[in-house]
């Protein structure tokens, strides 16, 4: 009778190899090309695990993140392995032409790296940028420039294969779009014009035509524009026909405006599409009327972030029944976060009928910072709402008016609590360091897994 091992059935190499590549978790990745390597079968992964011992295991899998670091103390193996990487994120820019040889349109390039500054062949450079298999190409945390700003978008005509595209900076919006209005791929695009009303993206007839081919053929899953404002050419029944497309797109699933007028958004005529699970109006200077027509259109949405952002609202009554119908709306939703940010929904907003509003809401995350909020709603009806409610498990109110004795009555209120709080955020600043120490103490004890206190300025002696 044959024994267990010789019936065993030993893989081919390539196998193996083949096997490894769909293994996407770093850690268990690196320990089955260890078992590999100690075996002797790694094959032509044997330079991936050379560089395991070199670099953090979470630079080289699945994603490879390729610095100049990296490829000046590993470029034979870098070269050697390169083929059987599906995800490069490029963080340096100053090699281009062994970029162009070594990456290929298998992988999915993300381009991530700040653009050459004073380049003498900076045509040259751009042209070879546009050659590379480029899918993801983000420049915010390295705004575009001025100087690099006409041969960039020169060259971003010819990256035809993007599916996300992330700008900030001097953003040449007629060309973006453009290239959106040609792509049926295009799912992510996150716009933000340059500091300054003379720096602004501005939307023209144009850009609107080409905008909203790119809504109508290609999946759009995010749209971003920051930073922006309209042509004054532009007409009313363009921009409603603009906004339109956003809110008819099929798979649109997040959608976020910041820094710009919204007067002829009409959210009345408009319905939250069924995909969309994130809306954001960031310093969009949204009226009653607005804010109001949102709320109506929560109704049977499937909509989870809702994100408002003012430039301290006036606190006018009718500031006051909008938000409020906000409110009784959310608690007949699904939402899950509601961001309420320098909407000057102080003391007076906050009495007994929406402190009641927020208790009956299935939220589990609500931020209401910089609104001016003191301890004596805190006190009189916050605490009992976030007593009753459920569903919270994280709450912030960084930026308000709110005392060590307003912080401790928030914590107490934690321990009578079914669910109790992940997270009370509270950041401001503390003369004396030994109430925050208390205050850490206390929510140890009333079950606050985390209190966030901000910064803590310590007395001088």
């Amino acid at each position: 009778m044959p024994t267990h091992d010789s019936r065993r059935i030993v893989l081919p190499r390539d196998v193996l190899v083949q096997i490894i590549l769909w293994v996407e978790d770093t850690k268990s990745f690196f320990s089955f090309l260890d078992a590999l390597h100690k075996a002797g079968t790694c094959g032509p992964l044997q330079p991936l695990w050379q560089l395991g011992l070199l670099h953090t295991h979470e630079d080289l899998w699945p994603r490879l993140r390729l610095s100049s670091q990296m490829l000046e103390r590993s470029r034979e193996r870098l070269e050697a392995i390169l083929q059987y990487i599906p995800h490069v994120e490029i963080l340096w820019a100053e090699d281009i032409d062994w970029l162009c040889q070594h990456l290929s349109p298998s992988m999915y390039v993300k381009w991530h790296a700040p653009m050459p500054l004073g380049n003498d062949d900076q045509s040259n450079w751009f042209a070879k940028w546009a050659q590379l298999p480029l899918n993801n190409v983000i420049q915010y945390s390295h705004p575009i420039t001025r100087e690099t700003s006409p041969d960039f978008f020169d060259a971003l005509r010819h990256c035809h294969h993007l599916v996300r595209l992330s700008l900030k900076g001097y953003v040449d919006i007629a060309t973006v779009f453009e290239l959106a209005a040609s792509s049926t791929q295009l799912m992510k695009l996150d716009l933000s014009g340059g500091m300054g009303p003379s720096n602004k993206a501005v939307l023209t007839d144009l850009v609107v035509t080409d905008a909203m081919q790119w809504l109508a053929k290609a999946p759009v899953r995010k749209f971003r524009l920051s930073r922006w404002r309209w042509d004054p050419q532009v007409d009313v029944a363009t921009q409603e026909a603009f906004y339109s497309a956003l809110f008819r797109c099929p798979t649109l699933t997040v959608l976020d405006f910041s820094m710009c007028h919204l007067g002829s958004l009409d959210l009345t005529t408009l319905v939250i599409p069924p995909a969309l699970h994130k809306l954001r109006f960031i310093s969009c200077c949204l009226s009653p009327d607005q804010i109001s027509s949102l709320a109506e259109g929560l109704a049977g949405s499937s909509l989870q972030t809702l994100r408002i952002r003012g430039d301290d609202n006036e606190t006018t009554e009718e500031y006051y029944q909008a938000f409020g119908k906000l409110l009784e709306a959310v608690t007949q939703s699904t939402m899950k976060t509601l961001d309420l940010v320098n909407c000057s929904l102080n003391d007076t907003f906050w009495g007994v009928l929406n402190a009641t509003r927020l208790q009956r809401s299935k939220l589990a995350r609500i931020v209401l910072a910089r609104n001016r909020i003191s301890d004596a709603s805190i006190v009189a009806n916050l605490v009992p709402a976030i007593q009753s409610n459920r569903t919270l498990n994280v709450i912030n109110l960084d930026g308000n008016f709110i005392s060590s004795e307003g912080i401790k009555s928030l914590l107490l209120a934690n321990q009578a609590r079914g669910v109790p709080l992940d997270e009370l955020s509270v950041r401001n600043r503390f003369e004396d360091e030994d109430v925050a120490l208390e205050l850490q103490a206390l929510a140890n004890e009333c079950g606050v897994a985390t209190l966030k206190l901000g910064r803590i300025r310590v007395p001088r002696g």
